[in-house]
């Protein structure tokens, strides 16, 4: 039998599960007569149906099947989308012909007294055969989750990955590929106790400066800095980015991470920080700013200001005009790094939508 999310005596339960095999005999009596066109397509999304077939015929098996013995199965989003059509699609044919009489739930009553007296109330078994309705809303959170990942993984209560049945192969390739871009899986995660000096610190840093351009220029996350207008996102997008991904791995090592920093000369983008001896400042720019202006005037500054020697200022080039501001600005951050203590790491990251070389990061 199929878990059922409200609390029944085993006999209700076994009832309901009678009941909806009953339901589920017509799209069965179908397949066998007519074949899985006539029976089964209707209960799927399109392109679900187009993409595996099989798959489809098998969820609508294994319902039947799960629906008759005595075992008790939990059903995937595939089969839950299923069932919820047959019942969709019945209670209309039922309420059509008059032959459903829907019975108003009386409060005096038990659940397992009410659906035994009206054993055919199809919008009852909607609300107790499902946990939540997600499954039904997938094309919609991917549309949101790919208009803007991040703020769909921090603020949505959804695991998309549970989803992946329900998704086209293309649609799913797409979401695996973003995902996969934020997430720093392949970055080595050192032991919080291997931060014994400024070098420790600054490997780790470095890891997750290293993720972030890997990211972009060879994966997809470059994808998240553009809108579907083909106009390139502010440059808080950037900003957001790197903060999302370097969370998780700052967390897992002990690394203290405080975006908009107040130094006493405005807020610097990042600052990273082990306790009160190792530091580093994170400074991200779209390469259309005025970057030789931001290099001195903004993250020198903040570097002083924070008695900070190292820090990380990260251009992203997001149109091929940009890349006439990028000699000057890494003469510059030479000439700084030469005649001072501070050592800038200015490295360009290609976020152009095509002829994406790899990223050149320039110490």
């Amino acid at each position: 039998m199929i878990n059922i999310f409200c609390e029944l005596e085993k006999n209700t339960r076994i009832i309901v599960n009678q009941r909806i095999n009953d339901y589920l005999d017509l799209y069965m009596t179908f397949y066998r007569d007519l074949g899985p066109e006539q029976g089964f397509r209707s209960l799927f999304p399109p392109m679900i149906w187009i993409e595996d077939e099989e798959k489809c015929i098998k969820t609508m098996i294994e319902l039947d099947a799960w629906t008759r013995d005595e075992y008790l199965h939990h059903l995937k989003p595939i089969h839950e989308f299923a069932l919820y059509r047959v019942l969709y699609q019945t209670n209309i044919e039922l309420t059509e012909r008059g032959e459903l009489v829907q019975k108003t739930y009386d409060e005096d009553i038990t659940e397992d007294q009410y659906i035994l007296s009206n054993p055919d109330n199809i919008d009852f078994y909607l609300d107790i055969l499902f946990q939540d309705h997600d499954f039904l809303w997938v094309a919609d959170y991917l549309n949101e989750f790919f208009e803007n990942p991040i703020n769909f993984l921090e603020d949505r209560d959804v695991d998309l990955d549970e989803y992946l049945d329900l998704m086209p192969a293309d649609i799913r390739e797409e979401y695996r590929s973003i995902k996969n871009s934020l997430y720093p899986a392949n970055i080595k995660v050192l032991n919080r106790k291997t931060i014994h000096s400024q070098e420790d610190f600054l490997d780790h840093i470095e890891s997750v400066v290293n993720y972030y351009v890997h990211s972009i220029t060879l994966k997809d996350a470059y994808k998240l800095l553009w809108n579907d207008n083909d106009l390139a996102k502010k440059e808080k997008s950037a900003q957001q980015l790197f903060h999302f991904m370097s969370g998780i791995y700052c967390e897992d090592n002990n690394i203290d991470i405080t975006p908009e920093a107040e130094t006493g000369r405005g807020p610097v983008d990042f600052k990273f920080s082990f306790g009160n001896d190792f530091r580093a400042l994170v400074e991200i720019k779209l390469a259309s700013n005025d970057l030789i202006k931001g290099l001195k005037n903004q993250t020198v500054q903040y570097m002083k200001s924070e008695k900070v020697d190292h820090a990380y200022y990260l251009v992203i080039l997001m149109h091929d005009e940009e890349q006439k501001n990028i000699d000057k600005l890494i003469e510059k951050s030479d000439e700084i790094s030469s005649n001072s203590k501070f050592i800038i790491n200015t490295i360009i990251i290609d976020a152009r939508r095509t002829n994406k070389p790899s990223a050149s990061k320039i110490r």
